[in-house]
């Protein structure tokens, strides 16, 4: 597998879909994590050339993800993951933002995958560092590390 292989089949997945909805968050997981990885190795020698990329259709792209991930609801969470110890109070967190999160995710892949069919690997490959570094990197560290792999409720599979 690839940076380019591993983008389609998210991509795919979250459109289109490959089996259960748990096949597909546990996919989704393993192809994010594996792109958090390679991340470390992108380096882009080059940058933006001012090409525009073509937006995505945002709505659609949102409606497959709801329809791909049926068991994204409410979780219980943490308030304080490293205060507070044994005495943090449980907050409830909603989905709808980690159908929102995987949403976004994708929607920039999109413009990456596009970027390296159209363009160039080094244009995509800073497409790829720029929306990463500014956008779905926080996506994956932002909360706790007590639910295992999940992105909805399992956003959760990197945060930290």
């Amino acid at each position: 597998m690839d940076i380019w292989s591993a983008i389609e089949e998210l991509i795919h997945i979250v459109e289109i879909g490959t089996g259960s909805a748990d096949r597909n968050e546990s996919r989704v997981v393993y192809l994010l994590d594996y792109l958090a990885v390679e991340m470390h190795g992108v380096n882009p020698d080059g940058g933006f050339d001012g090409v525009d990329i073509p937006e995505n259709d945002y709505p659609t792209i949102r409606k497959a993800a709801e329809e791909r991930f049926p068991n994204w609801g409410y979780y219980n969470t943490p308030k304080d993951v490293t205060e507070n110890v044994a005495e943090s109070e449980l907050l409830t967190g909603d989905a709808v933002d980690d159908i929102t999160d995987i949403t976004d995710i994708v929607n920039d892949l999109k413009m990456v995958l596009w970027s390296y069919k159209n363009e160039n690997e080094i244009s995509a490959l800073w497409h790829l560092q720029d929306s990463y570094d500014g956008h779905w990197r926080w996506h994956m560290r932002r909360t706790n590390p007590c639910k295992e792999h999940s992105i909805g409720p399992t956003m959760r599979f990197l945060e930290i």
